[in-house]
């Protein structure tokens, strides 16, 4: 499903720790750039349509570990124990004004392969330092945060993304379901057939399925 994004007042984009526990949570998108952040304990992450996040599929972040998911990218996340991890979405918008073609660049969203680099270890106590200073809130806190905040986008731009082509088509298919799937949401108490789903959309009804379960999961 597409999840709405919530803005933080002072702030251009959204932060929040949290903890949960044995906690799914089911394949959606946004048009937000993801960071997710362990601070304690185990989160599985899928950022593949393919994956079975529920057969144990997914990438495992541990404490002080990272995962970043690109913007109209479907994720889920999954848990099964406690976990405390520090959530920041960056709006599309926010990114697009600094990044020349941002519609087309993709990061890397894994990092394993980069542990004990120096932009690897520098990224991740950004990404700490984030955390302390939102938790504490201090005077003049957002100036703090966002000054750590683009330096960990101008590595994460400058060391580890890409231009990807395929990505605007990717994006059409996503934004000809934005209509459905908020009809659904206003609409959900009532019965919607697979008919007027696809004629929501354009399309015929075997496309229709095929197209919604590669970009829906």
């Amino acid at each position: 499903t597409h999840e709405n994004v919530k803005s933080i007042p002072h702030l251009p984009i959204y932060c929040n720790r949290y903890e949960t526990y044995r906690q799914m949570s089911p394949s959606h998108w946004h048009d937000h750039l993801e960071i997710i952040y362990v601070l304690e304990g185990e989160l599985q992450v899928s950022g593949n349509e393919n994956t079975d996040i529920f057969a144990g599929d997914g990438h495992i972040l541990r404490k002080d570990e990272f995962y970043i998911i690109n913007s109209s990218k479907i994720h889920s996340t999954k848990s099964d124990g406690t976990v405390k991890a520090f959530l920041i979405q960056v709006p599309y918008q926010y990114l697009d004004n600094y990044i020349e073609d941002y519609g087309h660049v993709r990061f890397r969203e894994c990092f394993d392969g980069e542990k004990n680099t120096k932009k690897y270890e520098r990224m991740r106590a950004l990404l700490k330092a984030i955390s302390r200073i939102y938790s504490k809130k201090d005077t003049g806190y957002e100036l703090r945060l966002m000054a750590k905040m683009n330096e960990f986008l101008y590595i994460l731009y400058t060391s580890y993304s890409h231009i990807e082509k395929n990505v605007e088509k990717e994006s059409r298919q996503i934004s000809r379901l934005k209509g459905v799937l908020q009809y659904v949401a206003q609409s959900y108490q009532e019965p919607i057939t697979l008919k007027t789903a696809a004629d929501m959309a354009s399309l015929n009804q075997e496309y229709f399925c095929r197209m919604f379960k590669k970009c829906m999961g």
